[in-house]
């Protein structure tokens, strides 16, 4: 691999794919299950698949007995599952949630070379970065969209939904994904639809309106954004994947205060799919990140 292709890579790896580990987060997590669980009637169960290069990767399982939906949350950059409370809302809304991380991220490990990473080796009680175990100069994105594919198919199979019945929903890179794994999804089951997608500030690729931020980016990290354009090009743009996508329903939230993915993307996924049911959200005042669906009865 070349030289500009492998610090690309560490690139993107270290800023796009970065796991970020919250201890915070779990145990306000865990504090918020403790007290549903005594007021409310589920389970949360944690499964575990085997990716393409044999590593155990985790996903948890919300349900209740009587809810006949399942949603599919996938995270955004930088996140991990533990800061997906909103799975506590969406049961109350007659869905049963898979909570689904990447590699690297929520405690599992980044290729079956590595121990997965357990929260009593943390030293620190705030945001940790595990820098020192991303994989070095790799090409990451297939691995990525093959992992949660391999979730999907099993949370469809283990817990028998019908594909009018799954939802699915992906903030930021996590649409990026959903994106990619519907693709090939629809290849494999041509037949069925997905009952809905919901994408939260998802980018329709990283050049859209994002070239004089990306240029700093890349400068930063000593790349120059010219010899590295056909890399940026190739690297998470979703145009392609959506030429083969089947949903019955589109749902895009943005908020209007977004500085890292313009609105710009959503309007162009509207006009995309301009044949499909679409709903389009602007959320007054909210920026990329940290803003709640819930909050806004978005589900």
């Amino acid at each position: 691999m070349s030289d500009l292709k492998s610090n690309f890579y560490n690139w993107l790896n270290t800023s796009l794919h970065s796991p970020f580990d919250s201890l915070q987060d779990k145990f306000k997590f865990e504090d918020k299950l403790e007290n549903l669980k005594s007021s409310s009637n589920f389970e949360l169960t944690e499964y575990k698949i085997q990716s393409a290069d044999d590593s155990d990767l985790r996903y948890l399982y919300f349900s209740k007995p009587e809810n006949t939906r399942l949603k599919f949350l996938i995270h955004g950059s930088g996140s991990n599952f533990y800061k997906r409370d909103r799975s506590l809302f969406l049961l109350e809304k007659g869905f049963n949630v898979v909570l689904v991380s990447y590699r690297g991220h929520s405690g599992n490990p980044w290729s079956k070379r590595e121990e997965p990473l357990s929260y009593g080796q943390l030293k620190f009680d705030e945001f940790i970065v595990n820098l020192d175990m991303v994989p070095e100069g790799e090409h990451l994105q297939e691995a990525i969209i093959d992992d949660v594919y391999r979730v999907l198919l099993d949370s469809k199979s283990r817990f028998n939904f019908n594909s009018e019945n799954i939802f699915l929903e992906g903030s930021s890179l996590g649409g990026s994904i959903a994106l990619h794994l519907l693709s090939r999804f629809a290849q494999e089951f041509s037949d069925e639809a997905i009952a809905s997608l919901l994408l939260k500030a998802t980018p329709i690729d990283m050049l859209t309106d994002q070239e004089s931020s990306l240029r700093n980016e890349l400068s930063e990290f000593g790349l120059d954004f010219d010899e590295a354009l056909p890399l940026v090009s190739d690297s998470w743009n979703q145009r392609d994947a959506l030429a083969n996508i089947n949903i019955n329903e589109l749902k895009l939230v943005h908020g209007d205060q977004d500085d890292v993915v313009p609105l710009s993307h959503s309007d162009e996924f509207e006009e995309i799919f301009k044949a499909l049911k679409t709903e389009k959200i602007i959320v007054p005042g909210e920026a990329h990140a940290g803003f709640d669906l819930s909050k806004y009865e978005i589900y």
